[in-house]
């Protein structure tokens, strides 16, 4: 990270204006359809004085970052409160009608939990909208089993954010410290102009398998359900296809022994680039 900043401090400078950018990009990458945080928590970030960015700017300088452990514990905060407050759309799941499905994201950051708790119903609505094309949702067990899913697939992107590692456990003081330059030098990378962007390594073979949309070595497009993995779409020309076993809507059940129930998408994901490699 070191190395990242001084090049773009002696070719561009580490100013004020940058550095109220980075902090509400910090913020936007965490938290990108204001479902998490409130407006007030907020404003003393997106609002920051002239004079407070410029000394912490001469802070970052210096290789300290102290401000942004101030901002990831608001998230911790945000994530507790929304860890809560999720609770509620196991009963709200019951209700959610179409329109609400097809609902567009707010620009703000809410002033109220209430409106908070709102938002998040309609994404999870969103998530529903998604869903309901290819899964049938059709009783109240299904309808908490796509919550659930939900959740799982919420709760994956906060571990970070918690020093928690995807199986539960901390996360030791090297990874957290490695995570939060990541985070920090994703938000300053943007701050520069809208051409500058940055990738971890782990990130970066993600875009490429994305982009690819396939699993090398075996050609097919997964998505995800309630019902677990299933096969979206099969690469033409590929060896699934020219297999012909398997077949789009097939689930994936089980790789290399182990069950797929209960596991998150990106878990499966995993497994799979696992063993395709």
């Amino acid at each position: 990270m070191s190395k990242f900043f001084r090049y773009h401090v002696e070719k561009k400078g580490l100013d004020a204006e940058i550095v109220q950018r980075c902090f509400a990009l910090y913020l936007q990458q965490f938290d990108p359809d204001r479902s998490y945080l409130l407006e007030g928590e907020c404003a003393p970030y997106l609002s920051i004085t002239e004079k407070k960015a410029q000394a912490i700017a001469l802070e970052m300088k210096k290789g300290n970052f102290s401000a942004f452990y101030e901002l990831d514990t608001l998230i911790a905060h945000a994530i507790a409160r929304a860890d809560r407050l999720r609770e509620g759309l196991f009963v709200a799941v019951l209700t959610i009608s179409p329109a609400e499905r097809t609902a567009g994201k707010r620009g703000e950051y809410a002033r109220t939990e209430k409106e908070l708790f709102h938002r998040m119903r309609l994404k999870l609505a969103q998530f529903y909208g998604a869903h309901v094309r290819h899964t049938k949702i059709d009783s109240p067990e299904r309808k908490r089993q796509l919550v659930e899913l939900f959740l799982l697939q919420i709760r994956e992107k906060e571990l970070p954010y918690l020093g928690l590692h995807p199986s539960g456990g901390m996360l030791d003081t090297k990874e957290q410290e490695h995570m939060l330059s990541v985070r920090i030098l994703k938000a300053f990378a943007k701050s520069l102009d809208a051409h500058s962007s940055y990738f971890s390594k782990q990130e970066a073979l993600e875009l490429r398998f994305h982009l690819e949309q396939q699993f090398e070595g075996f050609g097919i497009v997964l998505g995800n359900s309630i019902d677990g993995a299933f096969i979206v779409r099969i690469i033409p020309g590929s060896p699934a296809e020219q297999q012909g076993i398997l077949a789009v809507n097939d689930r994936i059940v089980e790789i290399d022994g182990i069950s797929t129930r209960g596991l998150s998408f990106a878990r499966v994901s995993d497994l799979m680039k696992e063993r395709a490699s």
